[in-house]
């Protein structure tokens, strides 16, 4: 199965490094969720929760 790096980076400093399989973000549309095989995308996010599924197929918040 392909993975994903989630790395969420504050002020230059990396606060949170992870590989994923998928992500599902909060747009400003509604959510949305990234795979490996998904194509670009920009989006405008708000601010709420992020979902993912960790490479060994626990789900985080």
């Amino acid at each position: 199965m392909k993975v994903l790096r989630l790395n969420i980076i504050y002020t230059n400093q990396k606060m949170y490094n992870v590989n994923i399989t998928n992500i599902t973000l909060p747009g400003k549309d509604g959510p949305f969720t990234i795979t490996s095989d998904h194509n670009y995308v920009v989006s405008t996010l708000s601010s709420s929760e992020i979902r993912y599924i960790s490479e060994n197929g626990e789900e985080k918040k």
